[in-house]
C-alpha cells in the first residue's frame, strides 16, 4: 500500500511538472540555436553546416563548423572551435578535406583555411594575404585553391596592397569621388 502511496504522489508530481506550459518569450527565441545550410561531401557521406550560438553580448556569441553523416546512423560532432565565424564551406573532390574562410586569432583579416576531415586536428591557414580571402573553390584535381581577395587599384602583389592600406589607414579624410553612375560600378 505505502509503494502505491508513493508511486501516485510521483506520478501526480510528474505530470503537474510536465502539464505546466509556460509561454515562449521573445529571449526563448532570440538564444536559440542557429543552422546554417548544409553542405554534402561529394561522396554523399557527410555533411557539415554551422551552428550559431547566439548571446546578448556579442563577445559571448559562437559560431562553429559540425559535421555529421548524411545518412544519420551517428551523432554530428563539433568541428571547429572558434568566436568568429567560418564562411564559404567547400568540400574537396576526394572528400577528405574542407576549405573554409574564417577570421581567428591573430588574423587581422578574414585568411582561408583547410581542415583534413579524415585525420581531424587543427585548421591550418593555408592565405596570409594583407588584404584578406574568401570563397574558396578547390581544383578539380584537389591539389590546389581558388579564391577571391579585394586588392588596389594598380597594385600588383600583396606588398603594393599592403602599402595602399597603410596609407588609405593613415589618411586623415575619407572622402571618395566617383566619375560614374551607378556609383557601385
Amino acid at each position: 500500500m505505502r509503494f502505491c502511496i508513493r508511486s501516485a504522489a510521483l506520478m501526480i508530481a510528474l505530470a503537474a511538472v510536465l502539464g505546466a506550459k509556460t509561454p515562449i518569450t521573445h529571449e526563448d527565441v532570440w538564444l536559440m540555436k542557429h543552422v546554417g545550410p548544409p553542405v554534402p561531401s561529394p561522396d554523399g557521406h557527410w555533411v557539415v553546416f554551422s551552428v550559431n550560438e547566439p548571446a546578448y553580448d556579442e563577445s559571448k556569441q559562437v559560431s562553429d563548423l559540425w559535421i555529421a553523416p548524411a545518412n544519420g546512423t551517428g551523432p554530428p560532432r563539433r568541428l571547429t572551435h572558434t568566436k568568429s565565424s567560418e564562411t564559404g564551406v567547400e568540400w574537396s573532390s576526394d572528400s577528405r578535406r574542407i576549405a573554409f574562410a574564417a577570421l581567428r586569432e591573430g588574423d587581422e583579416v578574414t585568411q582561408i583555411y583547410v581542415l583534413d576531415i579524415a585525420s581531424g586536428g587543427e585548421a591550418v591557414r593555408v592565405t596570409s594575404l594583407s588584404t584578406g580571402a574568401s570563397a574558396p573553390h578547390w581544383r578539380p584535381d584537389g591539389q590546389a585553391l581558388a579564391f577571391t581577395s579585394r586588392v588596389y587599384p594598380g597594385a600588383a602583389d600583396d606588398a603594393a596592397n599592403l602599402k595602399a592600406a597603410e596609407e588609405r589607414k593613415a589618411r586623415k579624410y575619407h572622402a571618395r569621388v566617383y566619375e560614374s553612375f551607378p556609383i557601385r560600378y
